[in-house]
């Protein structure tokens, strides 16, 4: 086998782990056919994606007239029904999950059991808010970015390059889209974001560039080529990571603590590999941007680099879209009290373990307690009777706008954390979004959340042992819920919106101009 194609194996495989689309079921047994579901079920989704984009697109909304004309004159409807595989809690949904493929969870026959929140005319009106919205902002074409640049500098501006692999909607949108988003309102500089394959885009740019980010980018002949010319022009390189997968010697932490993927060379030489790459990108650069202070004297004390903070932030759709959700006042219309967790995935499985226990006691005690989690887990068997009762109801992945939606269905987020390394290099981030939406957090005490929420103030924090009695307490009423939610509200849009967050930045980009 060509090295190319090794590497391209190395890569795809890497990226389904990162995705929490490959399990530990999947290596032990029908790790083939079981894989083939997962992309089955992964190109499914896909393409129901691509169907609503096409529903919230601008030559959708504008071809709106002609269609009614042609409905009218047929005798059809204005308005036509929103196909049933976009309803929410159709069965095609509940059928295109992981967990079907989960053994340990021991599914009955039929669908996931998913409990309905709220009936589907108010859920479909809730909806209705993000159809003014596109679900990917970012997918602006090169040769407008390249304008843009161009124009900005021009006018006087410090260009500033971020540089990541390929757009997604979690770190690409806090470490780039968000920053440049940010940055169009500065006095100062103008920042853009660039992908692996527009690598000589850059290079040809880099008479115009003052400042180069590589966002947790993994390692390419391109990049290299691209770090040298830069170096030629002495142009300040930084590295923007928000954890330790840069580092070799944390590998068997993160594999044995974190994914729990074990007895599997495959799987071995793929996240060895990845983070070999990643970690020479962190020796070239001259310094790092990290979400906090934690995280930077970890690679400080590793690389012996100097670091800079810019902290992960809402963007203008988040803040937007949880403005109108808030005035529909979605949680009136929920049946009972809803535990949301949203961070449904294999690799959350262990910090899901530390309040599992504690949740199942409370879905014993409390007849109208929902747990609802987005995404997909791994179960053990012991709570196998709340899933076939609907007390632990699954929703899929949604996009960044959706998951303001999903957010503020649930009474209280939790975030339950193991107390690691690597949890503490972690950011605060579903503190702020949840807040945004009006839902109050509860969260384990790792570094970002014990520096970010007052405890009982505007959130709750909760050690192993804990969460009964607070979550407990919250449905009960012993807290002025309504208040602590408006101060979270305060403290997420002074703290992680507007132009506190435009400061940071700026200071940020300065500080990296002196780490040459």
């Amino acid at each position: 086998m060509a090295k190319q194609d090794q590497e391209e194996i190395i890569e795809e495989t890497f990226n389904e782990i990162d995705e929490g689309k490959l399990n530990e079921d999947l290596i032990k047994e029908n790790e083939d056919l079981k894989i083939r579901i997962n992309q089955l079920i992964d190109l499914v989704n896909a393409m129901k994606k691509d169907i609503r984009e096409i529903y919230a697109s601008w030559s959708w909304r504008l071809t709106s007239p002609c269609r009614g004309i042609i409905n009218l004159v047929t005798m059809g409807r204005w308005k036509g029904d929103i196909p049933v595989y976009l309803k929410k809690g159709n069965a095609f949904d509940q059928l295109l999950t992981a967990e079907k493929l989960n053994e340990q969870t021991e599914q009955t026959e039929g669908d996931i059991p998913e409990a309905v929140l709220c009936d589907d005319t108010e859920e479909d009106n809730a909806l209705s808010v993000l159809q003014d919205y596109e679900p990917n902002p970012w997918d602006e074409k090169l040769g407008s970015r390249i304008t843009n640049l161009k124009r900005d500098f021009d006018k006087g501006f410090q260009i500033v390059v971020h540089l990541y692999d390929k757009p997604d909607s979690s770190t690409f949108r806090y470490a780039c889209y968000n920053v440049c988003q940010y940055m169009k309102n500065s006095e100062k500089y103008r920042a853009y974001y660039f992908f692996a394959d527009e690598c000589k885009a850059v290079s040809r740019l880099l008479n115009k560039i003052s400042i180069l980010i590589f966002c947790r980018t993994k390692w390419t002949i391109p990049y290299a080529e691209l770090i040298n010319d830069a170096r030629l022009r002495k142009i300040p390189i930084a590295m923007q990571i928000d954890d330790l997968v840069c580092r070799v010697d944390y590998v068997h932490y993160l594999l044995e603590m974190n994914l729990d993927h074990r007895g599997s060379d495959f799987i071995y030489d793929a996240w060895f590999a990845n983070t070999i790459r990643l970690e020479w990108i962190a020796k070239e650069v001259d310094g790092f941007v990290v979400t906090n202070d934690y995280l930077g004297r970890k690679l400080n004390d590793m690389f012996k680099k100097d670091y800079t903070i810019i902290r992960n932030s809402l963007n203008r759709e988040q803040v937007s879209v949880s403005e109108e959700l808030l005035k529909k006042d979605i949680k009136a219309d929920i049946k009972g009290f809803v535990i949301g967790y949203f961070s449904g995935s294999p690799t959350h499985r262990r910090d899901l373990d530390v309040v599992l226990g504690e949740i199942t006691d409370l879905l014993d005690d409390y007849d109208d307690i929902t747990f609802m989690v987005v995404g997909y887990m791994d179960f053990p068997r012991k709570v196998q009777q709340y899933i076939d009762n609907k007390r632990i109801v699954f929703k899929p992945l949604v996009d960044f706008l959706e998951l303001q939606y999903m957010m503020s269905l649930a009474d209280v987020n939790i975030v339950p954390l193991e107390d690691t390394v690597f949890t503490n290099c972690k950011s605060e981030l579903k503190f702020f979004e949840a807040a945004i939406a009006g839902t109050i957090t509860a969260a384990t005490p790792t570094y970002a959340y014990k520096n970010c929420i007052s405890d009982k103030v505007d959130g709750f924090l909760c050690e192993k042992g804990q969460w009964y009695q607070t979550i407990a307490d919250i449905h009960d009423g012993k807290y002025d819920i309504d208040a602590m939610t408006e101060r979270a509200k305060n403290t997420a849009l002074s703290r992680y919106y507007g132009q506190e967050v435009l400061n940071e930045i700026e200071k940020a980009y300065d500080r990296i101009k002196t780490f040459r």
